[in-house]
């Protein structure tokens, strides 16, 4: 009965075709800013992801516009730095901005339905 009310109001993400590259991409986005110093950047992206592990589309609605995404101190206003021999400043800026471009056009796909 509970995953019928949850499904009859629209609460679920299991029937959203592409929730498992959702999912990767925000554990994606986890994993690169833990290694890149942007610990502070974690924290909504697991309260999301968790969501979306327990088929809470609305929480995770909420997590997502708890997330400010244009200007100063934005989400994507962070510089990470090059922590392996194998970086530049300039890859690791666009590794960011491909994984955070990736994860909020999914999501935003996701809102849209």
């Amino acid at each position: 009965m509970r995953r019928l009310w949850k499904v009859l109001s629209g609460n679920t993400v299991a029937f959203y075709p592409s929730l498992s590259a959702l999912v990767s991409a925000t554990k994606a986005l986890i994993k690169f800013c833990e290694e890149h110093e942007g610990e502070f950047k974690v924290a909504p992206l697991r309260i999301f992801l968790s969501a979306l592990e327990h088929d809470d589309k609305f929480a995770a609605e909420k997590a997502f516009k708890g997330m400010y995404f244009g200007g100063i101190n934005s989400f994507a206003d962070w510089f990470p730095p090059a922590k392996f021999n194998n970086e530049t400043p300039e890859y690791v800026q666009e590794v960011f901005v491909a994984l955070t471009v990736q994860w909020y056009e999914l999501m935003s796909e996701m809102l849209s339905r």
